[in-house]
């Protein structure tokens, strides 16, 4: 884990080559592919993911989409779009609800944004409390990422559980926010 995480290449491939399980996880249940992605190790990332595919082991694992939020939050899209590659299910949420496109537009992570949405993820998605990506990057004030959600159909009329919609979350923000979402 702690070669995935620092992003030392040559020692995960040696670990890889002496048969080393890399899907142990540890007490927080991370593994070396949830730590090489939140640290944005993209050479990491696909030796490891090459590693999975060599013992036929679904992309679509609560680990595989875990580490997609990882990289979804931290911004690092060429990670997210290996991860997609590989199969990875782009609208599985964590114990919040949180998918990758709400975890990225929290962030402001333009470009993963696009990516996840270019790829098919659902902007309509809502986390426990209801809210969802374009709520989310309104409240932020995000006014490239809610066009981007905007332009890719997301419903700027569901409400949370509180009842309030994206134009409420964002009433006293800037006018260009509140003229796309009226």
């Amino acid at each position: 884990m702690i070669a995935s995480r620092t992003g030392d290449v040559e020692m995960v491939r040696l670990l890889l080559a002496a048969g080393v399980t890399m899907d142990l996880r540890n007490q927080d249940g991370h593994t070396a592919l949830t730590y090489a992605s939140w640290e944005g190790r993209v050479e990491v990332v696909r030796l490891l993911l090459m590693a999975r595919k060599d013992r036929d082991l679904a992309a679509s694992d609560d680990e595989v989409c875990g580490a997609l939020r990882m990289a979804a939050s931290n911004g690092y899209a060429e990670v997210a779009r290996l991860l997609l590659e590989s199969g990875a299910e782009k609208d599985v949420a964590n114990d919040e609800g949180r998918t990758a496109l709400v975890t990225a537009s929290a962030s402001g992570r333009v470009e993963v944004v696009r990516l996840l949405l270019e790829a098919g993820a659902n902007p309509d998605l809502a986390d426990e409390d209801g809210c969802t990506a374009l709520m989310i990057a309104s409240s932020r004030c995000d006014l490239e990422v809610v066009r981007l959600l905007l332009d890719s159909g997301a419903d700027k009329d569901i409400a949370d559980k509180g009842g309030r919609t994206a134009l409420m979350k964002v009433s006293f923000g800037p006018p260009a926010i509140i003229r796309l979402l009226s």
